[in-house]
């Protein structure tokens, strides 16, 4: 695979904040590692170019109406995993970034610095919390996704 390049209007550049091009050219860089040094399984939807949650659902119906034409039972289990990634371990994902992907030197400390320092506090009917470190959990929208546990 060739080199592929981010390409992003100038202007736009200069209207995001620090933390968004972080997390931006963040994602576009694990998308091109993950693209070029570990294969997703053919059945996986998310963080591959040209799928979505409609490919993964079209695909689902394909199998369930081929199991029907067999006149063979078919089971599915639908599972929420939405708030999974809310308790992922900052240093366990650190860990396995390194020893798993060989990332290391200036892009291990680059992740670490995406991870670190993230902070959270509630608002409820207008009433702020003091605000908490947040120490699990990988920001939404990351490339952080559910590669690293592969």
């Amino acid at each position: 695979m060739g080199l592929t390049f981010l390409t992003i209007d100038r202007s736009a550049i200069c209207r995001l904040s620090p933390s968004m091009l972080k997390g931006l050219l963040f994602t576009r860089i694990m998308t091109i590692y993950i693209q070029s040094n570990c294969p997703l399984p053919d059945n996986t939807s998310a963080y591959r170019e040209g799928h979505s949650t409609e490919s993964a659902l079209l695909k689902v119906q394909a199998d369930i109406l081929h199991n029907m034409e067999l006149e063979k039972v078919t089971l599915l289990v639908l599972i929420d995993l939405s708030a999974a990634f809310d308790t992922i371990d900052h240093q366990i994902l650190l860990s396995r970034l390194q020893n798993k992907f060989g990332i290391t030197g200036m892009a291990l400390e680059w992740h670490k610095s995406y991870l670190s320092g993230r902070r959270q506090c509630i608002n409820l009917n207008g009433t702020l919390s003091s605000e908490s470190a947040l120490k699990f959990g990988v920001p939404q929208g990351s490339g952080l996704g559910p590669v690293p546990f592969y």
